[in-house]
């Protein structure tokens, strides 16, 4: 659990550095590399300080341990961070392995080698590593490094950049409206982007943190401690209100669809233990991490379709106060990196203990789950399926049988191959120079930047430098086209088959 723990920390630091990506993509790829290095680190350190005789002894004493252990190495997801991380070191792996095997042949000194290692052309070392990269799905890696690489684009020149743009754009057009009519405003945007399933609540907690803390600076004689408490009240109100519409009007209303319950997995133990932890009379802390910890959106719309009771559900989801408030001030801080260093590590240090405080709910939240999925198994199994949502998940179970044949590298053609061969080495490569060279690629964006001035100059498109910035956008939009080739090519061969009753 420890070993977990610190791994998911690690993942939230990585989070934080996109959230300071839109100011220097340079300090925001160091972090993202401290954190991914750390990792791989973390694994090598437990590894040893557990020891291979005794890794040895517990993979072949526990079924369960080999079962994950198995999954693990062949999850494709994995395989795509490993090859990503450790690619480009693969040749020179092989060709110091190469030279170690040929000097073991011929050289009496060195260690001696069996009959059958003399027949490898690498070390057994080596060839063993070769056989497990041999059972990796070679079809799926490719898929995952085109969207990995993708997904750190998007996050990295969407959300870290286009966002602050956006934010220091609207935060001059409302410059010299009442202090009042700004709050409306920004609390109207906040219920709008909270309505939006994909849009955490990070994005609207920053955002109070931005507007609300320029005008109230304004309002409140440049007292900005006090314009974060107003900020901070009005996310606060924000998240509330919106549970209360996401919960009563998405969550009840929609709740009669049969697509809707069976998105949000209805049927499946998870969802039944989730049930019984909102249904619990008393405030129990397992409750308080589900509604804090959870996904904004899905998290609320789930309590209406059980048809939670709202009072209880805002007591407790108050305790929300905490993360909010830290995401909103460290907004708040964005505004004065101008003024100093110091501005700077405290919005990442506010940004950091929001990020640890929300993962640490989440964790919990997932730790209560499992739990009562473990020690109230009976009661889990004595409620009834949805009916209505079994015929849907007997159908999603049959296409996504009948697309699992074509997700091997076997049974892709020789064009396509080549295709996902080229987008992921592409997107790969593309990922690597965002990575080092990304302030040559785009132009640094805070929230005190002014479009109309340089280096903009009134023209949005020159956040993108020439010809780097252009170069990386049609590499990666070259890459994401590939995929949705893949994808469409897939998706027509599974429905061949379900056409002609291979399916299930």
């Amino acid at each position: 659990r420890l070993f977990a723990s610190v791994i998911a920390v690690l993942v939230l630091i990585i989070w934080v550095a996109a959230s300071i990506g839109g100011a220097s993509m340079e300090l925001s790829n160091v972090v993202t590399a401290f954190a991914g290095t750390m990792i791989i680190l973390i694994f090598f350190l437990g590894a040893s300080s557990v020891g291979m005789n005794a890794l040895k002894d517990r993979v072949s004493q526990s079924q369960r341990f080999r079962y994950h252990m198995d999954h693990t190495i062949n999850n494709p997801w994995l395989n795509a961070f490993a090859m990503m991380a450790f690619g480009l070191l693969i040749p020179i792996f092989l060709a110091v392995s190469y030279v170690n095997q040929l000097t073991r042949k011929h050289l009496s000194f060195t260690k001696e080698l069996s009959e059958e290692e003399r027949k490898l052309t690498f070390t057994k070392l080596t060839h063993t590593f070769l056989g497990i990269l041999s059972k990796w799905n070679l079809q799926q890696v490719l898929v995952k490094i085109i969207l990995t690489s993708f997904i750190y684009f998007v996050v990295q020149v969407g959300i870290g950049k286009i966002t602050q743009l956006f934010l220091a754009w609207l935060n001059q057009q409302l410059f010299g409206i009442n202090f009042f009519l700004i709050t409306v405003v920004v609390f109207i945007i906040g219920m709008l982007l909270f309505l939006i399933p994909a849009v955490p609540g990070v994005p609207v907690y920053v955002a109070n943190g931005v507007m609300l803390g320029a005008a109230g600076q304004r309002f409140f004689d440049g007292n900005f401690w006090v314009a974060m408490v107003w900020a901070v009240a009005c996310a606060f109100i924000t998240k509330l209100c919106a549970c209360v519409v996401q919960q009563k009007i998405i969550g009840e209303k929609l709740g009669s669809r049969v697509g809707i319950r069976a998105a949000v997995g209805i049927n499946t133990d998870a969802m039944k233990a989730i049930r019984l932890i909102l249904q619990e009379p008393k405030l129990t802390v397992a409750k308080v991490l589900l509604l804090v910890g959870g996904p904004d959106w899905p998290t609320s719309v789930t309590t209406g379709i059980l048809r939670q009771r709202v009072l209880a559900m805002m007591l407790g989801t108050s305790p929300v106060l905490g993360p909010v408030a830290l995401t909103t001030i460290a907004g708040g801080c964005q505004l004065r990196v101008n003024e100093g260093s110091m501005w700077i590590s405290m919005s990442s240090l506010f940004m950091t203990l929001a990020a640890s405080s929300l993962g640490a709910s989440f964790i919990g939240a997932g730790l209560a789950i499992s739990k009562v999925m473990k020690t109230r198994k009976e009661e889990i199994d004595a409620i009834p399926d949805d009916e209505e949502v079994k015929v849907l998940d007997k159908q999603a179970e049959a296409k996504a049988e009948a697309l699992t044949q074509f997700k091997t590298w076997a049974a892709t053609p020789g064009w396509l191959k080549a295709l996902l061969l080229v987008g992921a080495l592409m997107s790969y490569l593309g990922l690597l120079f965002t990575m080092a060279f990304g302030d040559l690629c785009f132009e640094s964006i805070n929230l005190t930047t002014d479009y109309r001035k340089p280096p903009l100059n009134g023209n949005v498109l020159r956040m993108i430098i020439a010809p780097y910035g252009w170069g990386i956008i049609a590499v990666q939009s070259t890459a994401i086209l590939i995929w949705f080739a893949y994808s469409q090519w897939a998706k027509a061969k599974a429905k061949t088959v379900l056409k002609a009753g291979g399916g299930g």
